[in-house]
């Protein structure tokens, strides 16, 4: 049997030189040519007698045959078996060499089908069975089971699982993969001697590190010459640019030909809608119509391009992407007050044609590659996404809301950047696109070294301004305390004896003062300005509106009873708006709470108006009895860890200093410990006190039970002597308004005036201060990151092998972590990470921006999924114009404006929507670009073109957004109601709206406008009966009806008033029969029934 196995493994190779020609060179030219093709063929395994060449009969290797005399033909076949004997025993030699050539002579296409159908299960590490087939010498170990390749390819166990389709279990093969399987198991199963990598091998199946869109660019020539003018094409169709010449090659090849170009109106429509997101007017559409020249259109585009309109159209885009929402998300959805800077920064950078890789880089890490507000802002994109404040109480479900947070930032940044969905590896290497696990862990350990937050920048030159006016402030008080001080004196000498003037008190004088105790009458102010001797102390005995300058709107079912103010659980009092702004502050309060155990209910709050922000004394809302700082979503509260409140009558007071340090006071004393979380600024007018509630609106566990006797408000941090002094003298004050009665009106008038300067000079300050010190919500660097280790299966509890700050090896550049150490610091991290995602492979990141524009410009991509250039999106219909477009856009410096100036000049962006039989039937998806596609206006464009139509248009940029909606926490959830109508503040562009997650407004909604919870590459395009009724009787489009009639009609002329409306609207002048038309609905139903139905028409809201 030996001689048999040795003999039908060189079988074909002696046979191959049995001729009697070849076998006279000579013994020693046989032997060189038979150990060269036994190197070329040795299959390392038993062959098949069936795979032998059928020149050989079977039965010439048997062994039984009788052997006779010693023949030349015997002689060779001797020397045969001589020569493979001592193969055989040297075999070991160079088994080695033969298992490294065995990759070059390994079938590239079995090498991708098993990369795509059988390495995710049998790789190198810890494969099913035990069966390793990345290589060789793994094939060779085989399974747990032993050997799969068996005597004979029919028998071994390796084909046996394909041939059953036992494997792969799921997915099975089709006969074509298995036809390929069995040649490449007969022929010996050759693998390379290095492991294949699954993840480096495109196939079928998934992407491997050779996948088209990580590839670097290979831009072809151009398939038409620039320039050239196509005479089978109406009006010639020029050859204009690349895009010209790479649409019409791929039309031309596919037997079509573009549409010519679109009429002077339509293009301008268009145009302006994509540049700007504001319509044209019927003036410019008139100019153009009379030069629609290449210069003047070029013109014109440039034009468009500096305009700050510009930055707001395409900034609204990239917010769809980025997911940028003002609110939390989740139950709580608390609003973000600050996060709009980020808004501004992206608008701003467009505008000023910000390269893109520097633009990218600044997101990730601006904060730390720019310093001041800029940077800062920025960086807000990392914490644009939700954010989830209710985590639960155990272990586990607050490390799984961090990894849940850490995997939404890695799937937006990775799909806005890359075009990679590298948030599928959280758990396993990626099931489609060449992605590992650890990958996904290095990007999460360059983003975990962050937390969502508010920080403040100072602009220092405005500060030195906001300095001298509080220097001018301070001299103007001086005075008016001056000239008090010597009024109350005169005042004093009568019948003032109620007053108490004491010297070297530590207690400044408060904003405001309250007394329940010694009047029935319930709610009453002091004023800060009110008299004082110098180190002296005044106490109020205060009632109804001592200068009228508070009016409590009591809202209350027992209040301002004699001996306190009562409250019993539902009633409450609230304050008109306060006239002054108040930041660092103390609030104190004399209280009795009855009973002792009650919940969340608040002794004295200072809330804004709608009550979404506050600050409060609160009374057990976490803690039974322990008093809180109550803050809107918790954002200023901790546990100062105090004593458990035992005597229901008691003084507390709550200090918030300059630094954000908040620490309370019980009787005089220290109340457990401060902590820091910032300040809240409560502006004047737009703030007000209540008592006896947590905060507005009433409802929930908001409520106190017991008496509030006394309360006040310093708009300083008191000191702890003061704190102290403060709860040990109950004592209030005395009536200054009969006081300044008894003066006089001359000494009233000079006290107005004091006060109406420093009025003056508050209001100023309010709005110096709100540019000196303005609060951006970004990221805030986390003192120490910590290890960051792999979870196995995504199981927070399952750690495996500790990886540092990187990024994903496909992508290209250096390959496993930045080379940071183990405790480098989150600045470092993330620098590093923008230095990568730009820098690691340009080709790839040209790619994305360069799709992403193109589908805004034409409605859908070259590559249709613009998240997506992996494995599961889509191919480019054109990706020798991609590439070309990339290649133009790296050599331009990567500088957007040029990409849409190359884009919107070319003849495929200007030609005509109109439809064509020959096109609708070889492509009626339009996916060659034979017509320009047919768009719908978006949301924000139809909203915008209406305010401009209708001259209500505010075009101020930048800055807090427009608030359209009513927001109110019922029992810690946010609610967002739309208002019934928007006030003129709100007709601003809609990119400036207020948009917090889970709520927009009726007419956006229907326009199929996106919730920020999640990233929108893409927006639907649906036709619903809503959108028609919305655009008839929303509230808003009979707004700008009422707007854009009121400036139009003429009541004398209804010609007149019909050409100006479909001129503003439509852009053109009536026909004869739609003038006849429109004069019957006239006089039937009014002109604004005419606007309404122009809104409505589709050639307001299509651009063609």
């Amino acid at each position: 049997m030996a001689h048999q196995i040795a003999f039908a493994s060189m079988g074909g190779v002696l046979l191959a030189a049995r001729s009697q020609k070849q076998y006279t060179g000579g013994s020693r030219a046989m032997v060189v040519f038979c150990a060269t093709k036994f190197r070329e063929e040795l299959p390392l395994r038993r062959f098949p007698l069936d795979i032998l060449p059928p020149q050989m009969p079977p039965n010439r290797l048997s062994p039984n045959r009788r052997i006779g005399p010693m023949t030349p033909m015997r002689a060779f076949w001797t020397l045969g078996l001589i020569f493979l004997i001592r193969g055989l025993l040297s075999i070991g030699l160079f088994a080695q060499e033969v298992a490294q050539e065995s990759h070059e002579k390994s079938d590239p296409a079995v090498v991708s089908l098993l990369a795509g159908r059988c390495l995710e299960c049998h790789g190198q590490s810890d494969p099913a069975g035990g069966l390793d087939l990345t290589s060789i010498g793994g094939l060779q170990r085989g399974s747990d089971s032993g050997d799969v390749l068996g005597k004979t390819w029919e028998t071994s166990k390796l084909w046996e699982v394909i041939a059953t389709e036992q494997m792969p279990p799921k997915v099975k093969l089709t006969d074509k993969e298995k036809e390929l399987l069995g040649q490449w198991v007969s022929r010996g199963a050759r693998l390379p001697a290095e492991p294949i990598d699954r993840l480096g091998i495109s196939s079928d199946y998934r992407a491997g590190y050779d996948w088209w869109s990580l590839r670097e660019l290979a831009p072809s020539p151009l398939p038409i010459r620039i320039g050239e003018v196509q005479p089978d094409i109406e009006e010639g169709w020029p050859v204009r640019n690349m895009v010209d010449s790479y649409v019409l090659a791929k039309l031309r090849s596919n037997g079509l030909k573009p549409n010519p170009g679109a009429s002077p109106r339509s293009l301008l429509r268009r145009v302006f809608n994509d540049l700007i997101g504001l319509p044209p007017s019927f003036e410019q559409i008139e100019a153009f119509e009379r030069n629609p020249s290449d210069e003047a259109y070029g013109l014109l585009v440039d034009e468009l391009l500096k305009s700050p309109a510009y930055g707001e159209r395409w900034g609204r885009h990239w917010l769809d992407v980025v997911r940028f929402g003002e609110s939390d998300g989740f139950e709580r959805n608390f609003p973000r007050l600050h996060s709009w800077p980020y808004r501004d920064w992206v608008i701003e950078s467009l505008n000023q044609d910000m390269p893109y890789d520097r633009f990218v880089q600044m997101q990730i890490a601006g904060d730390q590659m720019q310093a001041g507000a800029a940077g800062i802002a920025a960086a807000g994109f990392l914490v644009s996404g939700v954010h989830n404040t209710v985590v639960g109480s155990s272990d586990r479900m607050k490390r799984i809301a961090v990894q849940d947070e850490l995997e939404e930032k890695i799937g937006t940044m990775s799909q806005a950047f890359l075009g990679l969905t590298a948030q599928c590896a959280r758990c396993h290497e990626h099931k489609f696109d060449p992605i590992s696990s650890e990958s996904y862990y290095r990007l999460a350990a360059s983003l975990r070294g962050f937390s969502h937050g508010e920080r403040e920048v100072i602009d220092e030159e405005l500060e030195r301004l906001e300095r001298g006016m509080e220097i001018e402030r301070a001299r103007v008080l001086a005075q008016l305390r001056e000239f008090e001080q010597g009024a109350m004196k005169k005042a004093s000498a009568g019948e003032l004896s109620a007053g108490e003037l004491s010297a070297g008190s530590a207690i400044p004088l408060p904003v405001a003062a309250w007394d329940f105790e010694s009047s029935g009458l319930g709610l009453a102010g002091a004023e800060k300005s009110a008299a004082q001797e110098s180190n002296g102390r005044i106490f109020y005995d205060t009632v109804r509106g001592l200068a009228g300058h508070w009016r409590g709107g009591q809202q209350a079912s027992r209040a301002g009873l004699g001996g306190g103010l009562v409250l019993d659980g539902r009633s409450y009092l609230e304050t008109d708006p306060i006239d002054f702004g108040v930041e660092e502050k103390t609030l104190a309060a004399w209280v009795k709470i009855d009973p002792l155990d009650q919940s969340g209910g608040g002794v004295l709050s200072l809330q804004s108006l709608d009550g979404s922000v506050f600050d409060a004394i609160v009374y057990a809302e976490r803690e039974s009895r322990q008093w809180m700082a109550g803050s809107n979503g918790f954002a200023r509260s901790e546990s100062f860890g105090g004593q458990r409140e035992s005597d229901p009558r008691v003084h507390i007071a709550i200090r918030y200093r300059a630094d954000g340090t908040i620490e309370a006071f019980r009787n005089g004393v220290l109340y457990g410990r401060g902590y820091r979380r910032g300040l809240q600024r409560f502006e004047a007018g737009k703030s007000q006190f209540l008592f006896g509630l947590r905060h507005g609106p009433a409802g929930g566990n908001r409520w106190l039970t017991g008496v509030i006797y006394k309360a006040v408000c310093f708009d300083q941090a008191l000191s702890d002597e003061a704190i102290g002094e403060l709860a040990r003298e109950p004592r209030l004050g005395w009536n200054l308004q009969e006081a300044w009665t008894k003066l006089g009106e001359s000494f009233a008038k000079q006290r107005q005036a004091y006060r109406s300067e420093l009025e003056r000079i508050d209001r100023e300050l309010v709005d110096l201060r709100a540019s000196v010190r303005k609060k951006i919500y970004s990221v805030v660097s986390n003192a120490g990151v910590g290890p960051t280790k792999v979870l196995l299966r995504g199981d927070v509890y399952q750690e495996g092998a500790e990886v540092r700050s990187g990024g994903i090896d496909s992508v290209g550049g250096p390959r496993g972590d930045f080379g940071l150490a183990a405790d480098a610091s989150d600045a470092q991290r993330r620098v590093a990470l923008a230095q990568w995602i730009t820098q690691a492979n340009r080709a790839l990141l040209a790619r994305v921006i360069v799709n992403r524009v193109w589908h805004y410009h034409f409605g859908v991509g070259i590559v249709d999924t613009p998240n997506d250039l992996g494995f599961n999106g889509a191919r480019p219909t054109h990706p020798e114009l991609l590439d070309g477009l990339a290649q133009a856009f790296l050599e331009d410096g990567m500088k957007l404006k040029s990409l849409h100036r190359r884009i919107v000049t070319s003849s495929a962006y200007r030609q005509s929507s109109r439809p064509r039989e020959d096109g609708l039937s070889k492509d009626a998806s339009n996916r060659l670009l034979w017509r320009y596609p047919v768009r719908r206006l978006d949301g924000e464009s139809a909203r915008d073109a209406m305010l401009m139509i209708a001259g209500v248009l505010d075009r101020t940029l930048g800055g807090p957004g427009y608030v359209d909606v009513d927001y109110k926490d019922t029992n810690g959830t946010t609610y967002y109601v739309p208002k019934s109508q928007e006030p003129p503040e709100c007709f601003r562009r809609t990119v400036y709206r207020f948009n917090p997650r889970c709520e927009r407004t009726s007419m956006l909604d229907v326009l199929d406008c996106p919730d920020p919870s999640a990233t929108a590459p893409k927006r639907a395009m649906t036709t619903t009966p809503l959108q028609a009724l919305s655009l008839l009787n929303s509230d808003f489009v009979f707004q700008m009806t009422d707007a854009l009639v009121d400036r139009m009609e003429d009541p004398q002329q209804a010609d007149t008033t019909i050409s100006k409306l479909f001129r503003s609207v439509l852009l053109r002048d009536p026909t004869a029969e739609e003038r006849v038309q429109c004069r019957q609905l006239v006089a039937k139903h009014g002109t604004k029934a005419l606007a309404r139905a122009l809104w409505n028409s589709s050639e307001f809201l299509v651009l063609d």
